[in-house]
């Protein structure tokens, strides 16, 4: 079992890698090579991986990781000031990308709360994308 979950994460580390290296040749974002990894390695085509409980277990902490990473290179000093300046635009996107999911999920048949819900976490969700695409963006520049 042991062998089987660290082939698993070794072939998710080197497929990632290999399509995130034809992202950055091809000037694409990287986070597009890792959804296209997932959805490839996964059981919707290649049927590679069968640990998805396991695979789910190790984002989280890589999620942990990348949110602490940002907090690393965020100096206080700047936090504050921006926030006058982001605070207003902030709030507005948060809020649009609420009312959009939550919009499009009460029409796939969700209840109201359900919906609300989901929307307000789809629009936490969006933030570590955010985080993801920064170095790319600095790469492409």
């Amino acid at each position: 079992m042991t062998n089987l979950l660290f082939t698993e994460l070794s072939l998710v580390i080197m497929v990632s890698a290999g399509l995130a290296w034809l992202a950055l040749y091809l000037r694409q974002p990287i986070i597009l090579a890792y959804i296209l990894a997932g959805v490839a390695l996964g059981p919707s085509v290649l049927k590679l991986i069968t640990s998805i409980e396991f695979i789910d277990h190790v984002s989280d902490i890589g999620i942990t990781l990348l949110l602490f990473l940002a907090g690393l290179t965020l100096h206080p000093r700047e936090l504050i000031k921006l926030l006058g300046s982001t605070l207003l635009l902030t709030i507005g996107t948060g809020a649009i990308i609420t009312i959009v999911a939550t919009l499009a999920l009460l029409a796939s048949g969700l209840t109201p709360v359900e919906a609300a819900v989901a929307g307000a976490a789809m629009m936490f969700s969006s933030t570590i994308l955010v985080i993801k695409l920064m170095p790319t963006t600095t790469l492409h520049q």
